[in-house]
């Protein structure tokens, strides 16, 4: 893409080239895929393919087993959305002639769905992830991105729900309940990838995962390395709901006041939300915490390349701004040690 001019552009200025018309129409449709797969994954649609016993599907046969179907001319539409998600390289499209003499359209998944089915290698799928991220809730709080400009301190959430995001996920069991299996099942993919190639474990004795969720990614890690005593630490109302792992303690608390003590500090997603966690003073304040239980803290940020100074900034649901996405991992390997500590961003 060419590079952004900072000079005021000329009013008779005309689209320079068909990629930026066509990058503008990205931008503007660009909704349209995550919200048709989210209609496809409601229907179950991705599942019924999945278990088919043909690997091709006319959209009457998949429209014919959806639950709950009431309408007779359901296929009709879903022909029209299963031809999107094709042009999209989602799902393979061919044809052939109906008993009708009719040119019939059949689908079959790509290898771009195997991370939304339920039974895929990594034994989680990103179908809850992509349910939780384009919610009635979450699209609504993006409609007010630019009060986030405005207004100081301003939270979408709040606005739109009157409750932050983790004040409601306290009161709405549903959306609680899809909250961690999303999380806990993107932290099941993410996580064996890390495992597989990392190795910072090995010699760790005591690992405690800061914001670890019900526990999925500690118990991955003591899976591997079952001499590692893990320590799940979030809030009382989390690990509450946790499963009981070997070798793996549940703790409830406040990482603004305290952290369980260990000799390896892992926080992984963890998004410091300026308005739902309180003040930016406490949000650097966790860093001492941190400090104070002892544990080798080593940050690695997953950053959008080349917008700004490079800072990890997100829009969350509470409608602020703040670092998104960011591990930390047990440095043990004596390079590491010697390069100089990133500073916390806060």
């Amino acid at each position: 893409m060419d590079s952004i001019s900072l000079q005021k552009p000329n009013n008779d200025q005309k689209v320079d080239g068909d990629g930026d018309f066509l990058f503008g129409e990205e931008a503007i449709y660009g909704s349209m895929l995550p919200m048709v797969l989210r209609a496809v994954i409601k229907l179950n649609v991705l599942e019924i393919m999945n278990k088919a016993p043909t690997t091709n599907l006319s959209a009457y046969q998949i429209a014919s087993q959806i639950p709950n179907n009431k309408n007779p001319d359901a296929h009709i539409m879903l022909d029209r959305i299963l031809g999107f998600l094709a042009c999209h390289s989602v799902l393979t499209c061919t044809t052939q002639l109906s008993n009708a003499g009719k040119v019939e359209r059949l689908y079959g998944l790509s290898p771009a769905c195997n991370c939304f089915l339920e039974n895929n290698e990594d034994g989680a799928s990103l179908s809850r992830l992509l349910l939780l991220v384009h919610s009635e809730r979450a699209q609504d709080c993006w409609l007010y991105l630019d009060e986030v400009v405005l207004q100081p301190n301003f939270s979408a959430m709040e606005k739109v729900y009157g409750a932050k995001s983790y004040d409601h996920l306290e009161t709405d069991v549903t959306e609680n309940e899809l909250f961690n299996k999303a999380t806990s099942d993107h932290t099941a993919i993410v996580m064996r990838r890390i495992l597989d190639k990392y190795k910072g474990f090995e010699n760790v004795k005591v690992v405690v995962d800061v914001g670890g969720g019900i526990g999925t990614n500690i118990n991955m890690i003591v899976s591997k390395y079952p001499t590692i005593k893990g320590i799940n630490f979030d809030l009382p109302r989390v690990v509450e709901t946790a499963l009981s792992y070997p070798g793996v303690e549940h703790v409830g608390g406040d990482m603004f006041a305290s952290v369980p003590k260990g000799d390896a500090i892992f926080m992984k997603s963890i998004v410091v939300v300026v308005s739902s966690w309180r003040t930016r003073t406490n949000c650097h304040g966790s860093s001492s915490e941190i400090k104070e239980a002892r544990g080798e803290v080593s940050p690695t940020y997953e950053t959008q390349p080349g917008i700004g100074d490079g800072s990890p900034m997100t829009l969350n649901w509470a409608g602020s701004a703040g670092v998104s996405r960011t591990w930390f991992s047990p440095v043990q390997d004596q390079r590491r040690k010697k390069k100089k500590r990133k500073r916390w961003v806060g």
